[in-house]
């Protein structure tokens, strides 16, 4: 960890500090450096060096700017993509699972990651989705008699 080691955290002012220079920083001063290497440390504290270091060059690879610490941060932990859903898929299985056909453990399982997405998902997301289940429940309820 870098904050564990005082020869670490040198490297990442020393690395920072090259890129601040190299790179492109869209207006900060030099005077900003010292606050840049002020974050970098905070937020990168709990990570090695070594992996810190792979990832700003991974990053160089590809951009020309200064990095954020989110930016290094999300090459070395990638954010877990969210899982995109399907209005008419969820409502073709619920129609499946109405009429009493087959439905695979898959489906059932993307019914519950629909249903938990629309309970505890981001608000907009959520208030999507909830529409989506609400028309689906609604579909199951018969609202005329059969003779």
């Amino acid at each position: 960890m870098i904050s564990d080691s005082e020869e670490d955290s040198l490297k990442l002012t020393r690395l920072v500090t090259t890129c601040y220079e190299a790179l492109n920083t869209y207006g900060k001063t030099p005077e900003q450096l010292e606050a840049v290497i002020a974050v970098m440390q905070m937020d990168l504290e709990d990570y090695t060096y070594s992996v810190v270091r792979q990832a700003f060059k991974i990053y160089r690879r590809t951009k020309s700017a200064m990095p954020t610490p989110a930016d290094i941060i999300n090459i070395i932990d990638p954010p877990v993509p969210k899982k995109k859903f399907c209005k008419v898929a969820f409502l073709d299985i619920k129609r499946q699972q109405r009429e009493g056909a087959f439905v695979t453990a898959a489906e059932k399982q993307y019914i519950a990651d629909f249903m938990d997405a629309a309970v505890n998902g981001e608000p907009d997301e959520r208030a999507e989705l909830q529409a989506i289940a609400d028309d689906g429940a609604r579909q199951d309820k018969k609202y005329w008699v059969e003779n």
